[in-house]
């Protein structure tokens, strides 16, 4: 990532403009089955999704890997917390493994 936030090479790679990043990126790091309830839910009960849509913003600042290693970290104890049966039963939620392999993706040069 050499010191660039996650957004900025997010949104140069996959050209998306900054005020999309953090929709972009929750649509593509949900679980695919999830996707469809999610957009449903996100709607109806946006409360649902306060803590992914929390780290993905942390994400777009971080720089380094283990930074956000530590939000995924983080993300996967709030997901443990809050036992929302859509969450921990359905997987209505973001992957933290598949924000992982973004940064990760991003980090590594063209």
């Amino acid at each position: 990532m050499a010191g660039r936030p996650f957004k900025t090479l997010f949104c140069e790679r996959f050209d998306c403009p900054t005020d999309r990043f953090a929709e972009a990126v929750f649509l593509r790091c949900l679980y695919r089955h999830a996707v469809p309830l999610a957009l449903l839910m996100g709607r109806l009960h946006a409360a649902l999704f306060a803590e992914d849509r929390r780290a993905i913003e942390q994400l777009g600042i971080a720089t380094e890997l283990n930074q956000v290693r530590a939000i995924v970290k983080d993300l996967a104890y709030v997901n443990r917390l809050n036992r929302h049966w859509l969450r921990t039963g359905l997987s209505v939620r973001v992957s933290g493994r598949r924000l992982y392999a973004l940064a990760e993706q991003l980090a590594r040069p063209e």
